[in-house]
């Protein structure tokens, strides 16, 4: 525990390299990690203010810092279609994810009294409500995409992201058919699989914007 104050308390006074609101947002966001999980308060055992907590500050806040921080010292700006949109996305991909990162651990959250969303919906409950917001978060983002880059990005974007796709699809089906199938390990891959995928992405239009090597030029 000690050991994350430290790196919370490293965190805000590194984000004041950035900005002071950078740092207020950093502190935001480390209090909030605090709320969520420390046995006090525990908002985590709340399902739907929990829930939506994540989404707002892991999803909502984080987004809008890394604007921010992008920007400089330029107050956050894009309208609905440069910011919003893709906020909203972010907001509706992390509520999304964050339910299938309890599913496994029903016992373990009944037994110290936690309701989350996950044990709320059911194991076959929550892969439908998490399949739901990334569907909706990888259609706002495509759109985001169509109408700040066009379709070459789009399709880029969801051939990045297939794998990740496919595997939470194989996950769905098993788990359908066997609840025992949501588990840890099929967690964590398929975690990997999205991370590498937005990652890949990402760097894949960067070096674009920079002047792409050939192997990039249809993004």
């Amino acid at each position: 525990l000690w050991t994350s104050f430290v790196l919370d308390a490293a965190a805000v006074a590194v984000g004041l390299a950035v900005s002071p609101i950078f740092a207020a947002g950093c502190l935001i966001y480390c209090v909030g990690s605090r709320i969520y999980s420390h046995p006090g308060i525990r908002m985590k055992r709340y399902p739907f203010p929990g829930w939506l907590s994540v989404g707002a500050g892991q999803g909502g806040l984080v987004f809008m810092m890394v604007v921010l921080a992008a920007q400089g010292s330029t107050p956050v700006a894009g309208g609905f279609a440069g910011l919003i949109l893709p906020a909203l996305a972010v907001v509706a991909l992390t509520l999304g994810f964050q339910p299938l990162t309890q599913v496994y651990q029903h016992r373990e959250d009944s037994a110290n009294g936690v309701e989350t969303i996950s044990i709320r919906a059911g194991i076959k409950g929550t892969f439908c409500l998490s399949a739901a917001f990334i569907l909706a978060g990888l259609a706002l983002y495509s759109l985001f995409l169509a109408v700040r880059s066009g379709s070459g990005h789009v399709a880029a974007f969801l051939i990045m992201n297939s794998p990740a796709a496919l595997c939470f699809f194989a996950w769905f089906v098993a788990v359908m058919r066997d609840e025992s199938r949501a588990d840890f390990r099929r967690a964590r891959t398929l975690s990997l699989l999205a991370a590498s995928g937005m990652n890949l992405f990402a760097l894949s239009v960067l070096l674009k914007e920079r002047g792409c090597p050939a192997f990039l030029s249809g993004v």
